[in-house]
């Protein structure tokens, strides 16, 4: 399946916008650890990585992770459709695979910072290592408000020194809408009977939108989606290079109330 063509972001004014300055975030000097999950409600061998995922999030190690759960849509034809599968998420793995960062697709399948990591089951927090904390080298302004009718507007601005337009490894920017508290309760496929949930959930997935020249990016984008609990929801930001995928930053904001 092949992926998103790259889309050029449009500058976008701000003018007329009523951003609640409680709801915002900026990156830190160290970059975030990138936690992606790709999953399915069809997959009997998915659920305890949802488990897993969920727990992470919710322990004391949480902090300075930035997860997303991609429910890939592959296995819908086997009996059930997982009500939060997408091409495009399918397309995401199936970009990880043709860029190195892992050998074949399969489910669960965890990514750490991009790259394959098959031994989440004996961590309860991946980690580089020891030593020094990996710095940023990006910076990530999220802005998130209510908008007219129930909508979200959301605004993002990232700056990636040395990963602009025309350089050797250029950058993208992409924006999440995610939702936590999920549950499904599976009737067909190998989950058959099963009530499972999920957290992190990808329920809307903007981008790539590429860096310009003076390598910034400035996005403001409305999610109109009457299907996901505002109270349970987030937004995450990656900006990651175009050839190997590699995360230079990520954020995360959850909803204003």
């Amino acid at each position: 399946m092949p992926t998103a063509p790259l889309l050029i972001a449009t500058l976008l004014a701000l003018s007329g916008s009523a951003w609640g300055a409680e709801c915002q975030a900026r990156s830190g000097a160290e970059r975030a650890t990138l936690i992606e999950l790709f999953t399915s409600e069809g997959c009997d061998s998915c659920p305890p990585a949802d488990r897993w995922l969920s727990g992470l999030l919710r322990g004391p190690g949480a902090t300075g992770v930035v997860a997303l759960a991609f429910h890939v849509d592959y296995w819908n034809r086997l009996g059930w459709r997982d009500p939060y599968s997408s091409a495009d998420f399918t397309a995401r793995q199936e970009a990880r695979q043709k860029a190195g960062r892992s050998a074949f697709l399969y489910t669960p399948q965890v990514t750490l910072d991009g790259s394959d990591f098959r031994h989440w089951r004996s961590l309860a927090l991946p980690r580089r290592g020891t030593g020094t904390p990996a710095a940023a080298r990006a910076d990530i302004t999220l802005q998130a408000a209510s908008g007219p009718g129930g909508m979200l507007e959301a605004r993002v601005e990232a700056s990636a020194p040395g990963y602009g337009a025309g350089t050797a490894e250029e950058a993208v920017l992409h924006l999440a809408l995610v939702e936590n508290r999920l549950a499904t309760d599976v009737l067909r496929g190998e989950n058959a009977g099963r009530r499972l949930e999920h957290d992190a959930v990808v329920r809307e997935w903007i981008g790539p939108l590429a860096l310009d020249r003076q390598a910034r990016v400035s996005v403001k984008h409305q999610f109109r989606r009457n299907d996901v609990n505002p109270r349970h929801a987030a937004l995450v930001a990656v900006v990651e290079t175009t050839r190997r995928l590699e995360p230079l930053q990520a954020l995360r904001l959850d909803v204003c109330p």
